[in-house]
């Protein structure tokens, strides 16, 4: 594949696409990340990938996974994904507040509703409340897995707090970690 060496763009999508041969040359996901991110510091998805690769050395500075997710939301504060990556990494301090790892994956959720993993997480801390509505633990787990099915740790969590209806049926308690154990397999 031919590229403009220079072209950040043309890097960054090329890393969402796995990485590739460029000019002879083999390059991984990071490496397209980093080479993005070198030629645009700006960025802001380039960076929460990067952290989703383990970071990396980016114009001579060495960065953390939380550095880049870090990075990604102080360049757009609203990148859910960046937000829900903080909080699986243990929360950080953005534009100079502190945001604990549930607070996280409270911005996550409204800014994604949709974020099913978030949703599971936000259970695991307690519940909380999303765009004005109050969620309990039990109800985060339900929403996960409204929104997807497959999350085996969703179905454990849920099981943990004794079951629950689930898109119109009731799970028992056996019956979420019977659910679990199937997707674990």
């Amino acid at each position: 594949m031919e590229l403009d060496a220079t072209n950040a763009i043309a890097w960054y999508n090329l890393g969402n696409r796995g990485g590739g041969v460029v000019n002879g040359k083999h390059y991984s996901e990071k490496d397209c990340y980093l080479k993005a991110l070198e030629l645009d510091a700006t960025n802001a998805i380039a960076w929460n990938n990067l952290g989703n690769r383990g970071g990396g050395v980016v114009n001579g500075k060495h960065y953390s996974e939380k550095d880049c997710y870090l990075k990604a939301l102080e360049l757009d504060a609203t990148n859910a994904l960046a937000w829900y990556n903080l909080g699986v990494d243990g929360g950080g301090v953005v534009n100079g507040k502190h945001y604990s790892e549930k607070d996280c994956f409270l911005k996550a959720l409204e800014l994604n509703y949709n974020h099913a993993t978030a949703w599971g997480n936000l259970g695991y801390y307690g519940g909380g409340v999303v765009n004005g509505k109050h969620y309990s633990k039990k109800e985060c787990f339900v929403k996960a897995l409204e929104l997807n099915s497959n999350l085996a740790t969703a179905w454990e969590d849920l099981a943990k707090v004794g079951g629950g209806v689930v898109n119109a049926r009731f799970y028992s308690k056996a019956e979420c970690y019977s659910k679990a154990k199937a997707l674990k397999a």
